[in-house]
């Protein structure tokens, strides 16, 4: 709720720091994990919060989209879906004591941001070919991060498919 606070802030009150552009199709993501956020209906909160944000500023001159974008367990699952097609194995991931262990053992070397960010197209397809949702919020192992992959990809995919024809 600090980031949401925080955001409020910059964006919404008297004097605020940034003024959202309507033109330029500004949008605030809230990119969360599910493990200590869920507590106390934080998360409902954060997307009813967003909802009554975009009712309001489709009335309002200045445009902006605040959306969330979450993972059940953790981040690291989107990394996940930029090298696998399935969902993990629950027993497999119950193996290890956090899902960043069980992913840097999954990948050698593990997640690399310095090489992985080429495999977006990929991510994007594997995390919604795999996403289940489950009273409003994602099923275990599910992320949203896809619909952020899905707005940054165009501005970077020519850069990408000329790095993948390079590497093949």
């Amino acid at each position: 709720m600090k980031l949401l606070e925080h955001a409020k802030e910059d964006f919404l009150v008297e004097g605020c720091t940034y003024i959202l552009d309507k033109e330029l199709k500004d949008e605030i993501w809230f990119v969360i994990d599910t493990d200590e956020w869920n507590k106390g209906n934080k998360i409902n909160a954060l997307r009813e919060f967003c909802k009554k944000q975009n009712e309001q500023n489709e009335q309002n001159e200045h445009y902006s989209a605040w959306t969330v974008a979450q993972s059940n367990p953790c981040f690291e699952l989107w990394l996940y879906y930029h090298d696998f097609a399935k969902k993990p194995s629950e027993n497999e991931v119950n193996s290890y004591s956090t899902f960043k262990d069980f992913l840097d053992k999954k990948i050698p070397g593990g997640f690399d941001n310095r090489k992985k960010p080429v495999l977006l197209g990929a991510a994007i397809n594997n995390s919604k070919t795999n996403f289940i949702e489950v009273d409003g919020q994602p099923g275990l192992y599910s992320t949203e991060v896809h619909r952020l992959g899905e707005v940054i990809y165009p501005f970077v995919k020519e850069s990408i498919l000329k790095i993948l024809k390079r590497n093949n």
